[in-house]
């Protein structure tokens, strides 16, 4: 694969066409490679063309998506405008020093429309809707109140979303991302001009 990528770029091509550049390959080399096409991008002004079931080389080298099923597109625009459109929101994580109750973390984001759950007594989960209260509401109400030994933000996975488009047909009509996969085969076009 390496050789392949060498050899294609011997002539500085203004386009380069790619189909899954990095299968098979270790997860150091997969990063060398995504590294090198981004630097080609910037310094030459290089667009690539890349087709591929890899999300992660999607998120390292696109800005814009085109996302085909069945030879139709399904999608076609900026990766970003994608997640914020199909995102369902925020897991956010919170560790604390000490037990702190179900109870009393509702009370204090009462009237935001999240959804609190907890793992243990000395950690608990708020889910944070897209449409609903952002992340700095429901922690300033937290942290102002109770101790915290360390926070996590988990984004909705780029695979659900994508899987979640797929199952629907369409990236214009939103639909629940709770739903598990189809199994599917999918396959994003993307570029980076």
């Amino acid at each position: 694969m390496r050789c392949e990528l060498a050899a294609s770029l011997i002539h500085n091509p203004q386009i380069l066409f790619l189909d899954e550049p990095t299968i098979g390959l270790d997860i150091m080399v997969k990063s060398e490679i995504r590294d090198f096409l981004l630097s080609m991008n910037k310094r030459y002004g290089t667009t690539i063309l890349l087709t591929t079931h890899d999300l992660q080389d999607i998120e390292a080298l696109c800005s814009r998506v085109i996302m085909l099923d069945d030879g139709r597109i399904i999608y076609d625009g900026g990766l970003e405008e994608l997640k914020t459109q199909w995102g369902k929101g925020k897991e956010v994580i919170l560790q604390f020093p000490e037990a702190v109750s179900l109870g009393r973390l509702e009370q204090l984001t009462e009237g935001l429309g999240v959804t609190w759950s907890q793992e243990n007594a000395l950690t608990a989960k708020v889910w944070i809707p897209q449409q609903q209260a952002n992340v700095s509401v429901v922690l300033s109400r937290v942290v102002g109140v109770l101790d915290i030994l360390d926070i996590k933000i988990v984004e909705t996975n780029t695979d659900d979303i994508v899987r979640e488009i797929y199952k629907s047909g369409s990236a214009e009509t939103k639909q629940s991302l709770d739903a598990p996969g189809t199994g599917k085969e999918q396959e994003e076009v993307s570029s980076h001009a």
